[in-house]
């Protein structure tokens, strides 16, 4: 059983738990204040409610957890985790909800003489519900145009998936899926070196010599039907290599994520880490920033104005725990997962090229990550940088910005 699946099992059980656990909590507690004979013994009951509910709640935290790392969602900032406010929030209106039947119940005099209590804990009670939507409503909003930005270019609706290819003959090809790939799939065969991909067909898919409809997550081999031969570490994808800024950023580096993908089985190929070295050359990036000036009412999806101060967020790496990175991302997908930033109000994202980039490292950063919360991200120093700004071809083909340092 997968993390992600762990997780929302875990949720759904501590759901289930957690709220009518509430609800006699606040019944019990209830019947103790009385007094009477029976005060001890719903006391008890009281106290044994409330030690579940905080037992719910840590394990509704393990599962946020178990569920994040599995997506490679990060939010280092968010110490509660979302799941738990989620939880708390439906816990404390449950309780609300309880007050006012425990007070009509118990107490119907005070309805007669105040019949404005009621009202007034149903209105706190709305009141809290409008407070938490308007908190988080706006990110339900903003991750929903996030989604639909990951799947705007896909062939395969709301699928994305790579499939990096080690061997190929002619147009059989074996590799490593990412994703949910499924026979009869439209796809962009993106080879190594080319700007524009050919559009193809996944005719067969075969695993351990036998043919399967789907593939996820493992090695396949695949028969494409498409124009062109497939050579070794063409990148099969959903989506279409692009970037734009008008009317709303978006980029998409397929071959680039699909490379990095495989770094740590082919680092030692020679082939490999100069078609890397290309990729990361000449990529488009999403760089999320922070606006610090004066502000306009634009999403983080939206370009900016010429005016628009920003600041670039930083990441830290395990290896270098003290020094800050810049974190750049390759598509969307992989954007999504950075939470600290989709839940800024200020932040917003700039397309900018790998020149673009490493300058940024000079305002104090020891390096770039590409796609910092994905499966594979990858880390470029400043030795890996200036190696690649002094090769002889990054030299002839970006020769301003080479004549810049």
């Amino acid at each position: 059983m997968t993390g992600k699946v762990l997780g929302i099992l875990l949720a759904v059980l501590a759901t289930v738990i957690s709220v009518p656990s509430a609800a006699l909590l606040t019944m019990f507690a209830a019947e103790a204040l009385k007094g009477g004979p029976d005060a001890g013994i719903f006391t008890i009951l009281a106290v044994s409610m409330a030690a579940l509910d905080i037992t719910v709640f840590v394990l509704m935290y393990w599962a946020n957890r178990r569920y994040d790392e599995a997506e490679g969602y990060r939010n280092d900032q968010d110490r509660i985790g979302r799941w738990v406010r989620y939880l708390l929030f439906g816990n404390l209106v449950t309780v609300f909800l309880m007050m006012m039947v425990e007070v009509s119940i118990s107490h119907p005099e005070w309805t007669e003489r105040a019949p404005w209590l009621l009202t007034a804990l149903l209105f706190a009670a709305v009141f809290a519900s409008v407070i938490f939507l308007s908190r988080y409503g706006k990110y339900a909003a903003r991750r929903r145009r996030i989604r639909n930005l990951q799947y705007a270019l896909s062939s395969c609706g709301r699928r994305r998936f790579r499939f990096t290819v080690y061997e190929a003959e002619g147009q059989t090809c074996r590799g490593y899926v990412q994703g949910k790939v499924m026979a009869n799939d439209q796809v962009y065969v993106n080879m190594p070196g080319k700007n524009v991909p050919e559009a193809g067909r996944i005719v067969r898919i075969m695993i351990d010599g036998k043919e399967e409809k789907s593939a996820s997550g493992r090695y396949a081999e695949m028969t494409v039907e498409c124009a062109g031969e497939i050579v070794p570490y063409t990148v099969i994808s959903t989506h279409y290599p692009m970037h734009q800024t008008e009317p709303v950023i978006q980029a998409e580096n397929p071959h680039l994520s699909g490379i990095i993908s495989v770094y740590s089985d082919h680092y030692a190929n020679d082939d490999y880490i100069g078609i890397l070295n290309y990729d990361i050359c000449h990529g488009e990036y999403l760089v999320p920033a922070r606006r610090t000036g004066k502000t306009d009412t634009r999403d983080m999806m939206d370009p900016l104005n010429s005016q628009t101060s920003v600041s670039f967020y930083s990441v830290n790496t395990a290896a270098s725990p003290d020094e800050a990175c810049l974190p750049v991302f390759t598509d969307w997908d992989a954007l999504s997962r950075y939470g600290f930033v989709i839940e800024d109000p200020q932040s917003t994202v700039l397309i900018m090229n790998f020149d673009k980039c490493r300058r940024l490292t000079e305002q104090g950063y020891s390096g770039i990550v590409i796609d910092p919360f994905g499966p594979r991200p990858f880390y470029l120093g400043r030795d890996y940088i200036a190696t690649l700004i002094s090769l002889k071809g990054y030299q002839e083909e970006f020769p301003e910005e080479a004549d810049n340092e």
